[in-house]
């Protein structure tokens, strides 16, 4: 009888080990390798989520709870020379692409080109380690039959380095019987290196066998058979392994408690707090950009005067199509490498991609009110504009300019030169039209633009007296935030805002809650919902400091921001429905929004703004 071309007996542990090779098909000792690789993955998970009081969860508790070791994970770091800080990346990267496909309020946020980036150049890093991996795992499975190991290796080679065994396999290939010839040769070398032999000894054998006659395949001859990773199915680790675990820690509703009675709670908390500044996820999370014009961009005063929006200071009167309006806020965020665009060749008036300018076409039903360069960004930030409609500015739109009307003819980008330089947006004083909007350009030309700020036109009474409280809310803590904001970063406030925010929901609101009653007036319904507003945002922004007085958690317009973002809603409820609780509100999804970034403030008067 012929033994494959062995001379060996059937019962020899060697022509076992020699003859033995997985099935491709159902190949458990490549999903057992596998599987270990995914849950170290997961168990690899850095970081514990932020408490106020106390030390918060670890993040691999909260996304993977029912994560435990599995068979050879144990192994994985000593088998594959990647280091424990190497799979806490693939982690934190393979969190953060799961949570792009599974959320709705964080993902646009999520830079999802750097995080594919990085999980490609991870997958690339791992299959270089893969077959000395699977090599392990197949030495595991195989030792029995091994018996001494160099002993095996020698009579391994000895078997199948002869003209027999290269005869018999011919023969199986010329007669169509030699089955999966590729995956039979990959497990001959990957188990003569789990036996001992190195690559150079590996593919000295190859050399040999194809001197014998022996065919060998391209895609595991010498110097290729590292690269076949049929064994290693799908061939990369990414979101698709870790979705199914991880989405109900990623998508949770996390119970904010409050020091002031009931608690609140925030949508994709878990995900948000991870991807927040200090947290693992940071690097693939960006904050929508504001809205804003270059430094020499000149703006339409009430005067009738051209100023460089630079020189503007708070309190200044610029032209609005309803008259003088007063400067509340001006925002100088820096541009962070962003392009810049302009419109007809106009000298000094350069723009963000995102700026919302006023559609001279608008009154037809089926035009947008507002046109952005990147209008989806736009929607992104400041959510609510999209009620009036965004569409593209592009060449052959038309935009409102001070005397009348203008088509854009070309469209300018400047790149960003690799300097560092401020822009700027103008915030104005609410008034009775409920708009934002003022003139800016370049000596020849000024356009009608709108603050990056929803517009409050079309809102409700009660809707104008909820925008009112919160813009007055936000000058009232600025003068304090202002006076620290040296000290922070651009964008290592938000997890720990957010928390604040339904701190202040939670707390804040409850209680104006008790003073209103449906049968109130509206301007009863604003005085109590006014009251101790300062000192609860005073209360706020306490927790926020460090013991050497530094704001060290979160700047002055983020808080701005998150609060508009998450209060007006609960405000509008409590004016309307009395004594409603604005933790059993149902989530919302059109949250106002207000992007304001480096700002100046001055005090107002609440009642001016009604």
């Amino acid at each position: 009888m012929e033994l494959q071309g062995l001379t060996l007996d059937q019962s020899d542990p060697l022509y076992v080990l020699i003859t033995q090779t997985p099935d491709i098909n159902s190949n458990t000792t490549g999903s057992t390798a596998r599987s270990a690789l995914v849950n170290k993955v997961k168990g690899a998970t850095p970081g514990r989520h932020t408490e106020l009081f106390s030390s918060g969860k670890l993040f691999k508790d909260l996304f993977f709870p029912n994560y435990s070791p599995v068979s050879y994970e144990a192994d994985v770091v000593s088998n594959t020379s990647l280091d424990d800080n190497w799979w806490s990346s693939v982690s934190i990267a393979v969190l953060c692409q799961s949570m792009y496909y599974q959320t709705s309020d964080l993902r646009s946020q999520l830079v999802i080109d750097n995080i594919n980036s990085a999980m490609d150049a991870f997958n690339v890093t791992l299959r270089e380690k893969a077959v000395k991996w699977y090599t392990h795992v197949l030495l595991k499975d195989y030792m029995k039959y091994a018996g001494d190991i160099q002993s095996a290796k020698n009579g391994y080679i000895d078997q199948i380095c002869t003209s027999k065994w290269v005869t018999y396999k011919m023969k199986q290939y010329n007669y169509g019987t030699w089955l999966n010839p590729s995956w039979e040769e990959f497990h001959h070398w990957i188990k003569l290196s789990a036996l001992g032999a190195s690559d150079d000894e590996i593919n000295t054998i190859i050399e040999k066998l194809k001197n014998l006659g022996l065919r060998i395949f391209p895609d595991v001859d010498a110097g290729a058979w590292h690269h076949y990773f049929v064994w290693y199915s799908p061939s990369s680790i990414d979101h698709n392994d870790i979705d199914k675990d991880a989405a109900r820690g990623e998508l949770e509703d996390v119970y904010m408690p409050s020091v002031y009675g009931t608690g609140s709670y925030m949508n994709e908390e878990n995900s948000f707090e991870f991807t927040a500044s200090d947290q693992p996820g940071e690097q693939y999370r960006s904050v929508p950009s504001s809205s804003c014009f270059s430094s020499r961009t000149k703006v339409l005063m009430a005067n009738g005067m051209l100023t460089e929006i630079e020189q503007i200071k708070v309190g200044d009167h610029v032209a609005s199509p309803h008259g003088p309006r007063s400067v509340m806020f001006v925002s100088t965020p820096n541009r962070n490498g962003r392009t810049l665009f302009s419109i007809n060749n106009y000298a000094g008036f350069w723009f963000t991609a995102t700026h919302p300018f006023i559609n001279a076409q608008h009154s037809s039903s089926k035009q947008p009110y507002y046109l952005a360069h990147s209008p989806l960004q736009l929607d992104h930030a400041v959510p609510t504009l999209g009620s009036k409609g965004i569409g593209c500015l592009g060449v052959h739109t038309r935009l409102v300019h001070s005397n009348g009307e203008m088509e854009v003819l070309s469209i300018q980008a400047q790149q960003a030169d690799g300097e560092e330089e401020l822009l700027y947006d103008l915030i104005l004083e609410p008034d009775c039209t409920g708009l934002f909007e003022y003139f800016v350009g370049d000596e020849k030309m000024q356009f009608l633009v709108a603050s990056e700020i929803p517009s409050f036109s079309t809102a409700t009474v009660t809707e104008k007296v909820a925008c009112a409280i919160i813009l007055n809310m936000i000058k009232a803590s600025l003068k304090p935030i202002e006076s620290m904001k040296s000290s922070m970063l651009s964008q290592q406030f938000n997890h720990k805002i957010q928390m604040i925010a339904f701190q202040i929901s939670a707390g804040l609101l409850c209680n104006a809650a008790q003073y209103s009653t449906p049968a109130v007036s509206h301007t009863e319904r604003f005085k109590y919902a006014c009251m101790n507003f300062a000192e609860y945002l005073k209360d706020a922004a306490a927790m926020f400091l460090s013991q050497d007085g530094k704001y060290n958690a979160a700047a002055g317009e983020a808080f701005a921001h998150l609060s508009a973002s998450r209060l007006f809603y609960q405000i509008s409820s409590i004016l309307d429905l009395g004594f409603r609780k604005p933790a059993l509100m149902p989530a919302k999804k059109d949250w106002m929004g207000l992007s304001v970034l480096s700002i100046h403030t001055h005090s107002t008067s609440i009642s001016d703004m009604c």
